[in-house]
């Protein structure tokens, strides 16, 4: 075989073998394209999911605040009773011991 054949043997098989890595490539591509659209969706999630989280910890600060407030209103309430259980002479709190 000729030196010229060779080299053109050679070539021939490396042309196959980009062929086959263009095509490789192209898989490779389409898999990306695929997460890339993955990775938008939970993108998409995971900022809706910070909404809800911000909106929770308002409602969360809402509701502490109003705790505070039921239990001042409560306790005024016991305070209340102890006194007016003494003066009515009826019990009308047991205290937790």
């Amino acid at each position: 075989m000729s030196n010229e054949k060779k080299i053109l043997a050679m070539l021939e098989q490396m042309n196959g073998q980009m062929d086959q890595m263009s095509g490789q490539m192209e898989q490779m591509n389409g898999r990306i394209d695929q997460m890339s659209d993955r990775m938008d969706r939970v993108e998409s999630r995971l900022s809706g999911l910070e909404q809800t989280v911000a909106a929770l910890r308002k409602d969360v600060e809402i509701i502490k605040e109003d705790t505070k407030i039921t239990r001042g209103a409560t306790n005024t309430l016991l305070e209340w009773a102890e006194q007016a259980q003494v003066e009515v002479k009826i019990p009308l709190y047991k205290r937790a011991e």
